[in-house]
């Protein structure tokens, strides 16, 4: 038995291993696939040629200047470029002031377009404020929000230095920026960003009264290398679905004859919570009752959650 035990252990590793890039890759596509079907689009998905007499790549929504150094940008007046906000203290002091304290002053900001998943705080004291937002692509709402972020950001804190995914070097906006009709800017900018041309960071460098930095922050040869690795994957998606169906499949056997019943239970709503047959409310009603009172204790927002459920 431990000999079957160490085989499954063995192979659930090199699964995961091996199809990491195919599975994050397939979550990119469905995600995209959902919005699409959301939106009535039936744009056939894109593919890409490497060529090397082609530097037209799909990288930037918008075309890029020629390579600028980033210590450029980072030399250039603090009213121009961007300010850093030192962090003065733990994030766990009590009291903070919002004027001085980069965490309240970034969840104000955050709470009316999204929300704070993960926050880390650098030993050095005087290291600068890194925002990393998390987006989602195809999705006008969400776009606007991203917009609407960094025009709080600009003016509320001065930030204006923005790197982007998918792309490398700095954004050429000031051609899409010289409009004397900032009206028909904006409206000409909302059409696009509404087709999905464009995201919300380059409609916010586009419409934004003062021009921001927008910086790709890609390598374009790591970058194409990952798309042909995505593209060349595709083949195999069915061939590596069975193989996890049939794997799971003798896993939970040998689950039922080795985890003792508890386990058996927490894992079964574990199990259903992830496949999304469970819904959240009743996972978290299940762990707080197997729970000490003491551990329930020790997060009430637990207990306002499900109180919220009622």
């Amino acid at each position: 038995m431990k000999k079957i035990l160490a085989l499954l252990v063995l192979l659930s590793f090199c699964f995961s291993t091996m199809t990491a890039p195919w599975v994050e890759a397939s979550f990119w596509e469905e995600r995209r696939r959902a919005s699409q079907n959301l939106k009535g689009n039936t744009r056939v998905p894109c593919t890409i040629t490497q060529k090397k007499d082609d530097d037209s790549r799909f990288l930037a929504q918008l075309p890029a200047l020629s390579r600028l150094p980033l210590d450029a940008i980072q030399q250039m007046p603090l009213s121009q470029s961007v300010q850093t906000i030192p962090l003065t203290g733990p994030m766990s002091s009590t009291k903070s002031d919002s004027k001085n304290d980069p965490f309240s002053l970034i969840s104000s900001l955050v709470a009316p377009y999204g929300t704070i998943r993960e926050s880390y705080l650098a030993k050095p004291v005087d290291a600068p404020l890194v925002i990393h937002i998390q987006d989602v692509h195809d999705m006008t709402e969400a776009q606007i929000n991203i917009a609407s972020f960094l025009e709080k950001l600009q003016k509320q804190c001065r930030v204006n230095l923005i790197g982007l995914e998918g792309a490398e070097g700095v954004f050429d906006l000031a051609r899409f920026r010289a409009y004397p009709d900032k009206d028909v800017t904006e409206g000409v900018s909302r059409f696009f960003l509404e087709k999905g041309d464009i995201g919300g960071p380059e409609y916010f460098g586009i419409t934004s009264s003062v021009m921001p930095y927008l910086w790709g922050i890609e390598k374009s040869d790591i970058y194409i290398r990952n798309i042909i690795a995505y593209q060349n994957s595709i083949p195999l998606k069915k061939q590596w679905e069975a193989f996890h169906l049939n794997f799971g499949k003798r896993l939970s056997e040998v689950k039922d004859k080795i985890f003792h019943k508890q386990l058996n239970i927490f894992d079964s709503h574990l199990t259903a919570y992830r496949n999304n047959t469970e819904s959240l409310g009743n996972y978290v009603r299940f762990l707080t009752k197997a729970a000490s009172k003491q551990e329930c204790h020790r997060a009430p927002n637990v207990g306002r959650f499900l109180k919220a459920l009622e």
